[in-house]
């Protein structure tokens, strides 16, 4: 579980990053008109900031999605290969390396 916590926080950089680009898209013109008509920063937050930024809040959402699909499949996958080494087949083994050391892969995928 550690190595879950690590994969999400190493992805939270590119996070920030696309959230300070899209808070950067907000015009301030917007957000001027809102503190003349006297509304504080919960009005600011709810009528402008969230609507200019749910592009980029659904965005973030749908990367983060994906790559904990592909961090769990990670964790799978490594799982599987660490449990039984005997079973396990090397590049070379799988798909059968010809002369020169290239790879065959049409034999392998007709298998």
């Amino acid at each position: 579980m550690p190595s879950l916590l690590i994969i999400a926080v190493r992805g939270a950089g590119s996070v920030i990053v696309i959230f300070m680009a899209g808070m950067q898209d907000v015009p301030q013109y917007l957000l001027e008109a809102v503190e003349i008509d006297g509304g504080g920063w919960w009005r600011r937050l709810r009528s402008v900031t969230i609507p200019l930024m749910s592009p980029v809040i659904f965005y973030n959402i749908v990367l983060a999605f994906i790559n904990s699909l592909t961090a769990s499949r990670r964790r799978t996958c490594s799982a599987a290969t660490e449990a039984d080494p005997i079973r396990t087949r090397s590049r070379s083994s799988a798909y059968g390396v010809g002369a020169g050391g290239h790879v065959r892969s049409a034999p392998a995928a007709l298998r």
